[in-house]
């Protein structure tokens, strides 16, 4: 009998909201999104593309060429791992993933953002480019606060030329950097099966 009587208020409450979500429009039978959307990344994508584009789109703006190729392909890459951060952002990944990929990703973002503001400075039409890359830093700027273990320990690969490659170009010159990179590339060659 008490279980009739449950089995009886749940059907009036279940008829109860069916009605509520009639009166509002809401179909139920409308299948539901396969995963909740997470704005920092939707508009962490957004910024990285529209970044790239306008970038590439300041044309002879940029001087000399060599400038101007070095800023489109350092915005490329920032729009490209902009996008890839994002993906850990919307989806749920392990904390190994996070730390194996994500960390040093958020990294070579940091130091791209430094180096496309510093070519946008030079670049009088860049200042539309320049909002969107702040637009892209306020959305990664939380993400990098919380780095500053990894980034001390680049901070020591850098200065003993064992970091990889981008940030050995970034920091160090000469000699320095060339080991960095051989460094690097015998590192490459010997994880190869």
């Amino acid at each position: 009998m008490v279980l009739e009587n449950v089995a009886e208020d749940m059907r009036a409450a279940l008829g109860k909201l069916l009605d509520i979500a009639a009166a509002e429009g809401i179909d139920l039978d409308t299948p539901l999104p396969p995963a909740p959307i997470v704005l920092d990344a939707v508009k962490l994508r957004r910024a990285g593309t529209v970044l790239a584009t306008s970038i590439a789109e300041l044309g002879d703006s940029v001087a000399p060429a060599a400038k101007r190729d070095e800023l489109v392909r350092s915005a490329t890459v920032l729009g490209l791992k902009a996008t890839r951060i994002a993906s850990y952002l919307s989806d749920a990944h392990p904390r190994d993933a996070w730390d194996a990929d994500a960390v040093p990703n958020l990294l070579l973002v940091e130091l791209l953002i430094r180096q496309v503001r510093n070519g946008l400075a030079l670049t009088p039409t860049g200042e539309p480019a320049m909002r969107t890359l702040e637009d892209l830093n306020r959305i990664i700027e939380p993400l990098l606060a919380r780095l500053d273990r990894p980034r001390a320990l680049l901070g020591r690969l850098v200065e003993r030329a064992g970091a990889p490659s981008p940030f050995c170009l970034a920091v160090l010159s000469g000699r320095r950097a060339a080991r960095c990179f051989a460094r690097a590339d015998r590192t490459l060659k010997s994880a190869r099966c």
